[in-house]
């Protein structure tokens, strides 16, 4: 490996230690706030009270960090981080999700935009290990990460979040 292409590899490798970080310590915090709402283990409770639901300072707090995350991650994506082949894609899925974040947060749908924004980062936290693995040339961590990931991701996407709506009709 030349020495460019090593320089690259650390950027990247930078860069995903940079968001595991983040999602693993977002994913720990969100759970610990999601213990402690008396509606998150009772799906029929994510719209009662709709529209006029009260959010903790926790929630809150949560909601304006991940918010801030997401339009950082427009700018950064622009601004410094490496132009991969999917920015168009990633520039998309970050303006997207900032909107709905901001969407759910003026609308008062704080409960079930809290479980789904559970839900997507568990997912972030796999993606980024095994980015790092690969970046590392440990294959078999990189595989085990992307295949835990699929098979974390493939029940939340196909059963969970389903059984989530016809809980609610």
């Amino acid at each position: 490996m030349n020495d460019e292409a090593r320089q690259a590899k650390i950027v990247k490798f930078s860069e995903s230690i940079w968001k595991l970080t983040y999602y693993a310590s977002v994913q720990a915090w969100v759970l610990m706030i999601i213990k402690q709402e008396p509606w998150s283990l009772d799906t029929m409770q994510y719209f009662d009270g709709w529209p006029n639901q009260s959010i903790t300072s926790s929630l809150m707090l949560f909601y304006m960090c991940q918010c801030g995350f997401y339009i950082y991650s427009i700018f950064a994506l622009v601004a410094w981080e490496t132009r991969r082949k999917d920015f168009a894609v990633m520039m998309s899925h970050h303006v997207i999700t900032s909107t709905l974040i901001g969407v759910s947060y003026l609308t008062g749908f704080f409960r079930i935009g809290t479980i789904i924004l559970a839900l997507h980062d568990t997912s972030d936290v796999f993606l980024e290990t095994a980015k790092l693995c690969k970046y590392t040339e440990n294959e078999l961590g990189a595989s085990f990460f992307f295949w835990s990931l699929c098979i974390i991701l493939a029940p939340i996407a196909s059963d969970l979040l389903p059984i989530l709506d016809n809980q609610n009709l």
